[in-house]
């Protein structure tokens, strides 16, 4: 094995690659415009070796729908690509931006993706849940271009427990790529305020409650005082 790799090492070194120490990258916490969807996202590694992509969707509860892809686009071009394992929650299939399986995200010139395996949304990760995947690529250096030649992209299927489809990606203006714009068109307007009575609503209503209750229960006490006195 150290054979094998040491030519490619001297070949790089020869084109002037070298290698570098390990690199990070954090999106820091991002959400989808108007939509409850938000995630964390860090790349480390270095060249040469594996990079690792780990995926935090942060949003609690189940309303924001099952992340089914995420993948990093962007140029210039990933060189010497072999795509890695995935490790975590759901289970994934780790390709090329140019594998087919890649086609669902369909913006921006993808590098490698991570597509849950079919049934999609029955292994994809929900809300609270996270994963990881590992790619190999000989250069450039992905956590120095992250934000500026390469971004995160992902797609969101069933949000709000509807059919909404929607696509984000980090170069995207409020990170929204694709899907509705109006989170309504995906069940989530809020439902309408419940109307409280007024304090003065109350004691009006109180008063004329009392008020119909006054005459029956005197015209009662006069109807027994005329009885006991025809007695």
């Amino acid at each position: 094995m150290r054979k094998r790799f040491l030519p490619l090492v001297l070949a790089a070194a020869a084109l002037g690659f070298v290698p570098s120490g390990v690199r990070a990258y954090d999106t820091g916490n991002f959400c989808v415009s108007g939509f409850q969807a938000c995630f964390d996202v860090t790349v480390t590694g270095s060249v040469f070796t594996h990079w690792t992509v780990t995926v935090n969707y942060l949003t609690t509860g189940s309303a924001p729908g099952i992340l089914t892809g995420v993948d990093l686009y962007g140029s210039p071009n990933f060189t010497g690509l072999v795509p890695g394992t995935a490790s975590g929650s759901g289970s994934w299939d780790v390709v090329a931006g140019t594998d087919p399986k890649c086609s669902d995200l369909g913006f921006g010139t993808q590098q490698v993706c991570a597509e849950s395996t079919a049934p999609p949304t029955g292994n994809g990760i929900v809300a609270g849940q996270s994963f990881s995947f590992t790619f190999t690529n000989l250069t450039p250096d992905v956590a120095a271009g992250m934000g500026t030649n390469y971004f995160v992209g992902g797609h969101i299927q069933g949000y709000n427990n509807t059919g909404c489809s929607l696509k984000f990606g980090t170069s995207f203006a409020g990170n929204l790529a694709a899907g509705p714009t109006d989170p309504g068109a995906c069940g989530t307007t809020p439902p309408p305020p419940t109307t409280v009575p007024e304090p003065v609503s109350m004691v009006l209503l109180g008063s004329g409650l009392l008020g119909l209750a006054l005459p029956a229960s005197w015209l009662r006490r006069r109807r027994k005082n005329g009885e006991k006195k025809e007695s």
